[in-house]
């Protein structure tokens, strides 16, 4: 009885507690009080129709920002209000609420606020403008709200989260680089399906993503979108993109790739240092490749050429000696080669006769 008295005991601890660890985050931001104004410098806003907040000079955690001033609405705050420019830092804020009478947030207004955890942003927000949370690393969990439509460049640059969902409501654009660049944590990630461009830079660093679904729809991978993602062993590329530049260098686990036939350029460095790349499905509508498109693919053993090729020319090294299969569509003709393109290489007898009836003046390996 004792035994099964101590078991109930520990039992109703066990859920108690677990009780508490899951209410934890939707009650983060109960009972905060809201700071005096005292905490902080302000002015009035240009217009002069409520309180532009410039400076939070308190210390507390946990900080509710007041909805009103001196009997006027704060409508406006001031990037890096929490960051001290002389001591290069930011407050020690780890949770703030932002009142529903600011309707518009500044750049940079969490600047490296590294033991920032939890936001709650105003109702009807609109806009998470360029460096938003960046390098809040101590933020791991983040919800984006429905009514945003805009994320500017870098706003979760350098942050810790883990996943994130982009809703459908926001329009990316090709100036929105850098999102997630350095979120060394960042696992998952949902993309809105009105995406039509991963612009620069947008995931690079992100080396714990390991899989990600690019939507049907995007049109361009820009540069660098993929830069250093070194947890990536595949990846599926939609019929709807069109256009590829420098995406994937450094993915140094990415073993087998298909451009699709959608596909009509792509840089000449695209799969740059992928020293895991063993297999190139390339799109047959390319014309143009630099040989520096398989620069470092030291695992490189089989692509094929497009069937529109019409040059593979540059003053980067050869195809990587690691090849042993090249595809050479039948009747290739008039391409514009290297004289010493596959001189490394030794391709099967058809395939050379093909490479040298589409143009190739040069040796092969003996």
């Amino acid at each position: 009885m004792k035994i099964l008295k101590s078991f109930l005991v520990f039992a109703s601890a066990f859920l108690l507690a677990s009780a508490s660890l899951f209410a934890a985050p939707q009650n983060q931001f109960a009972n905060i009080p809201v700071a005096p104004a005292s905490d902080f410098e302000y002015e009035l806003t240009a217009n002069m129709s409520g309180v532009r907040i410039t400076k939070y000079k308190g210390n507390a955690q946990a900080l509710n920002i007041p909805a009103e001033i001196e009997g006027m609405p704060v409508i406006e705050l001031k990037e890096k209000m929490f960051y001290d420019d002389w001591y290069e830092k930011c407050s020690p804020i780890v949770t703030v609420i932002i009142p529903d009478s600011v309707k518009n947030l500044p750049e940079n207004l969490f600047y490296e606020c590294r033991f920032l955890k939890a936001v709650k942003l105003p109702n009807g927000i609109k806009e998470i403008p360029s460096d938003t949370f960046y390098d809040c690393s101590s933020l791991t969990e983040f919800t984006i709200p429905a009514t945003v439509t805009h994320i500017g460049s870098s706003a979760f640059s350098s942050t810790g989260l883990r996943s994130i969902v982009i809703p459908d409501s926001v329009q990316i654009t090709k100036d929105d680089s850098f999102m997630f660049s350095g979120c060394h944590k960042l696992s998952s990630i949902k993309l809105p399906a009105s995406m039509k461009i991963i612009p620069f830079s947008f995931f690079s660093n992100c080396d714990s993503l390991k899989t990600i679904d690019i939507p049907n729809g995007v049109e361009i991978i820009d540069g660098n979108a993929f830069n250093s993602c070194s947890n990536i062993e595949q990846l599926k590329i939609p019929d709807s993109v069109k256009g590829i530049g420098a995406a994937f260098w450094f993915m140094s686990k990415l073993k087998s790739i298909v451009i699709p036939d959608s596909v009509t350029f792509m840089n000449g460095e695209v799969f740059q240092g992928c020293s895991a790349l063993e297999t190139v499905r390339l799109s047959d509508s390319v014309k143009e490749l630099s040989p520096s498109i398989f620069k470092d693919c030291t695992s490189l053993k089989s692509f094929n050429l497009p069937k529109s090729l019409v040059s593979f020319k540059g003053d980067e090294p050869a195809i990587p000696k690691s090849v042993t299969e090249i595809i050479v569509p039948d009747g290739l003709k008039n391409v514009d080669f290297n004289w010493y393109m596959f001189a490394g290489i030794k391709p099967s007898l058809i395939n050379q006769k093909k490479l040298k009836d589409a143009g190739y003046t040069g040796e092969f390996k003996k």
